[in-house]
């Protein structure tokens, strides 16, 4: 359901820095106006672009709602139980089921105040339907991996030389440093624990394209690269660790603590985070680890929590839902929101652009460092990034509640995912809504 004027109290993570922005947008909310929009999200931090944009546009107005499911939400609307949002902005917008949904915007990236080129070209292009371009980009993040800096844990060595961590570089390194002596009690790393999603990553770079399926199927995958995977897979568990009985075994005797703090104390050599929740620790605490992005032959797959922002067919509030985009789709806004970011300490709760790199490549790569001074020389090559395939509605349901756990232990090969997935769909009938 489209909450108006607040947000869902199961949002993604509280924000507290955000509270009193949300006073203001309310506040705001109440002014008479002509020109007025309404901007439904999934990504609380929108609020915070939201607010600037309404403090400074005495003749538009844009209040904001939230949805947990936007693609309900947005059939919702279509019913005539709620009214038609001007702007979405959010996550999973690029699948068949909405792609039909919004309008080309093709007409506004000449008066953007920028260009095609300034936008990430992948980026940009996962949001085009055919001909038309019917999503901008406005936020991304990647895997990242992570080794200690400094102090008597120093492995910073053990990453490569470049930008980008592959499975390969991962595990030779890991194989080095379990050899060492002094690192008996200690182990390398697996893409099994602690953040599994490093196997979802790995699968995307080796083809199996998990995806949005037609009709009823929900989900489609390439068999051959499922196969492939998996014995790649197995392979590495076995000369890495032994077997997945002993990895198991490890993570459960030791693996407790979330996977920075195991790599901080020593207990493991590499763990992957989220570009967007390693940049919400402490800037001291991340002057402890040294990263890499995680990627392999040059490719460095995009978080499937990129987002995307489009204008519904048949929506009211045109004028202010194209004021809004072309101020929003501007460097010198972007660098505005971070600085107003970092004056209400929401940095604290929210990484960068909307909880990201932003989609400017001029932004990320000239502006967001002076922010993050970590990210200097650190940079994610911007000919490298590949965005997410177009995935179901359920997607996050389905990766957390089948897919991850069977690629952690695969039972059998691609023919035995798919009676995995047919038997998981049977059980839970409304995930193929």
């Amino acid at each position: 359901m489209i909450q108006r004027g607040r947000w869902h109290p199961h949002s993604r993570r509280p924000i507290p820095a955000l509270a009193s922005l949300l006073a203001l947008a309310l506040l705001l909310g109440s002014c008479s106006t002509s020109r007025k929009a309404i901007l439904l999200t999934d990504s609380p931090e929108i609020l915070l672009a939201v607010e600037l944009f309404n403090s400074t546009h005495d003749s538009f107005l844009i209040e904001a709602s939230y949805a947990e499911n936007i693609a309900n939400s947005l059939a919702r609307a279509e019913g005539g139980k709620d009214g038609l949002p001007s702007i979405v902005i959010g996550r999973g917008l690029n699948g068949a089921a909405l792609s039909d949904r919004f309008i080309s915007l093709d007409h506004l990236l000449g008066g953007l105040g920028t260009d095609r080129t300034a936008f990430y070209p992948a980026l940009l292009a996962a949001g085009r339907r055919g001909p038309d371009q019917i999503l901008l980009p406005v936020s991304f993040n990647a895997l990242l991996v992570l080794a200690s800096r400094g102090g008597e844990r120093d492995r910073e060595a053990f990453l490569p030389p470049g930008p980008i961590a592959s499975i390969s570089d991962l595990k030779s390194a890991s194989l080095r440093f379990s050899s060492l002596p002094e690192n008996s009690s200690a182990r390398g790393f697996s893409p099994r624990w602690p953040d599994r999603d490093m196997l979802f990553q790995w699968s995307r770079l080796s083809g199996v394209a998990f995806r949005e399926g037609q009709e009823r199927k929900v989900l489609a995958w390439n068999a051959d690269a499922l196969e492939g995977f998996i014995s790649s897979l197995k392979e590495l568990v076995s000369s890495v660790s032994g077997s997945i009985d002993a990895e198991d075994a490890f993570a459960f005797k030791y693996l407790r603590a979330p996977g920075y703090k195991n790599v901080e104390s020593g207990r493991i050599l590499f763990a992957a985070m989220a570009s967007g929740d390693y940049f919400l620790l402490p800037p001291l605490e991340r002057a402890r680890f040294a990263f890499r992005y995680f990627g392999g032959e040059g490719k460095i797959p995009i978080l499937e929590t990129a987002l995307f922002a489009g204008i519904p067919r048949g929506s009211r509030g045109r004028a202010a839902a194209e004021k809004f985009l072309r101020w929003f789709f501007n460097p010198e806004t972007h660098e505005a929101l971070l600085r107003r970011s970092r004056d209400v300490r929401a940095f604290e709760s929210s990484f960068g652009i909307a909880g990201g790199f932003s989609s400017l490549v001029e932004v990320t790569e000239s502006i967001m460092p002076k922010y993050y001074s970590d990210l200097s020389g650190m940079l994610p090559p911007k000919e490298s990034l590949v965005p997410a395939e177009a995935l179901p509605p359920s997607w996050k349901r389905i990766k957390e509640e089948l897919v991850l756990p069977w690629l952690s232990d695969p039972k059998g090969g691609a023919k035995e995912f798919g009676e995995a997935l047919g038997a998981y769909l049977d059980k839970n009938p409304e995930v193929r809504k």
